[in-house]
């Protein structure tokens, strides 16, 4: 409804308010479905299962832009809005029909034996959501600035350059589902601190507009690794009547990392020039893997 609302809005500040609320929905999804999914999997499937969830998310962000921009210069602005909102009703409509109907298989999966919910642990562990996704949009905030003016990438080969990105940021995530539950979390997410710092490394050189959308591109693979093991190490430490607490918790401190990181991106890019976006990320990745090894929690 808030998607009908914002097509319909009379004033910047009624679309304002549209989005304000469609913002909220939205947030609601992601530890929502992921919780229901790894409450109804074996715990050795958790890891698929939540790169599963997951790759919904990435496919629509990396599906949603190009789509959007389409039905914005087909319909208009309006118009796109009220296709996605009728879209988003479809989907709802799929979920109703394809969520399990036993209520009491869905609780009883939801409820293992009763204990509190200890904080101290996964709040340690989400300082590492923090960081990984404050270091990767303090690159991804300026992706297009980057591509272009440091790397000398054409207006008409941007597009190509970032569906690259975004298809590498598919490929980390499937990579996590298939291999967390077999290796454990503790090694993806080391691998994933590791990779991206190399490949942020190289973005230091001058390379050229093909290398350089290349090593962007495998930053985005590095980058995405992380998501899966950092969400199983979450749940593996709380019961699973505190699974959708968790989970939402994490959605909060990725979009708090996401904030951070484009802040910090534009305060560099204006400040100090575009190659600073790199120290930058390196400097908080370094910040985020010495807290990671400080709280003893990789091997969770």
């Amino acid at each position: 409804m808030s998607l009908i609302w914002s097509a319909i809005a009379a004033s910047f500040q009624a679309l304002l308010l549209a989005r304000i609320a469609s913002a909220f929905g939205g947030a609601l999804i992601a530890p929502s479905s992921a919780a229901l999914a790894i409450s109804l999997a074996p715990v050795d499937r958790r890891g698929a299962v939540l790169a599963t969830v997951f790759a919904g998310f990435t496919l629509a962000t990396v599906g949603g832009v190009p789509i959007a921009t389409w039905l914005t210069l087909l319909l208009g602005w309006r118009g796109a809005i009220v296709a996605i909102g009728l879209a988003a009703l479809l989907f709802v409509a799929l979920a109703a029909i394809y969520t399990p109907r036993d209520i009491d298989t869905v609780r009883a999966a939801l409820k293992p034996p009763s204990e509190n919910l200890r904080l101290l642990a996964p709040l340690l562990l989400l300082m590492g959501t923090v960081g990984m996704l404050s270091a990767q949009f303090v690159i991804y905030a300026l992706m297009g600035e980057l591509l272009g003016q440091r790397f000398g990438a054409s207006a008409d080969g941007l597009p190509i350059a970032i569906l690259l990105f975004g298809i590498l940021g598919v490929a980390g995530n499937a990579i996590a589902g298939a291999l967390s539950d077999r290796v454990g979390s503790g090694p993806l997410v080391w691998a994933s601190f590791v990779g991206l710092a190399v490949f942020l490394s190289l973005m230091l050189l001058d390379l050229g507009p093909y290398f350089g959308a290349m090593v962007l591109a495998v930053c985005a693979f590095m980058g995405t690794l992380f998501a899966t093991p950092q969400q199983s190490r979450l749940v593996g430490l709380v019961a699973g009547e505190h699974y959708h607490v968790i989970l939402a918790l994490n959605s909060s401190a990725s979009y708090l990392g996401i904030a951070l990181g484009s802040a910090l991106a534009s305060a560099l890019g204006i400040n100090i020039g575009l190659w600073s976006l790199l120290l930058g990320a390196l400097g908080l990745l370094a910040l985020t893997a010495a807290v990671t090894v400080a709280f003893g929690s990789v091997n969770r």
